[in-house]
């Protein structure tokens, strides 16, 4: 999808009429804003590869016209967005960076912890993800789900370590108490850990039987460390 230059600078400079001008930085303002962005353009029948696309360039641009004020400006639904479409593309990476990016603007925006897990971004990383992705995803993506895997892997884990541990426990007592951190590194590390091994997996399995570079295992099993 491409949004002509006339469109898009229309739509900065409104916002920045609107908002910036009046010193409208709260985050509701500026979700008002992403929320008519997504609405006009249709982004929800958009490609992911469009959609990412699209929002890194209007990202780009509002930060260029006011730089200081772009980070005082709420930037949770482009950032989700932007996120999400990264998982669909299994840019794991990259997806879990962004979601995470998304529920950093919440806390920086309001201390209410009950509103923050209940946004999309804290959904995602919660296995709670089903509740929007109808709204996306349209049942085409070849992403794995998230429970599932981990699932498995605290199954090896338990059978490993005499351990009962469950996907309820992981949540309340790991997942829900970092999500509030300053540094969410250890969770979205994790994550995109468990997402990437089977990828990593089909590398290896695939190459020749002569070999060839375990470079992609041994950075997957240095993340995982």
């Amino acid at each position: 999808m491409v949004i002509s230059e006339t469109d898009m600078e229309k739509d900065i400079n409104r916002f920045k009429d609107g908002y910036w001008k009046e010193k409208y930085y709260r985050w509701r303002k500026a979700d008002e804003f992403f929320n008519q962005f997504h609405l006009n353009y249709n982004l929800f029948d958009q490609s992911a590869e469009d959609i990412i696309n699209v929002y890194k360039d209007l990202l780009w641009r509002i930060k260029s016209v006011c730089p200081a004020n772009y980070y005082n400006i709420h930037k949770g639904i482009p950032f989700f967005s932007i996120g999400l479409s990264s998982f669909f593309l299994k840019h794991y990476d990259h997806a879990i960076f962004y979601l995470d990016a998304a529920i950093a603007e919440d806390k920086k925006n309001h201390d209410n912890k009950e509103l923050i897990l209940g946004s999309w971004a804290p959904k995602f990383f919660l296995l709670e993800s089903k509740e929007y992705l109808h709204f996306y995803n349209q049942g085409v993506s070849l992403a794995p789900d998230l429970e599932n895997l981990l699932r498995h892997e605290l199954e090896r884990f338990n059978l490993k370590s005499n351990s009962n541990l469950t996907v309820n426990d992981f949540k309340d007592k790991f997942i829900t108490k970092i999500i509030f951190n300053e540094n969410t590194a250890i969770i979205t590390t994790l994550y995109t850990f468990i997402f990437q091994k089977e990828e990593v997996l089909e590398m290896i399995r695939l190459r020749g039987k002569h070999g060839g570079s375990i470079e992609p295992m041994i950075t997957h099993l240095f993340k995982g460390t």
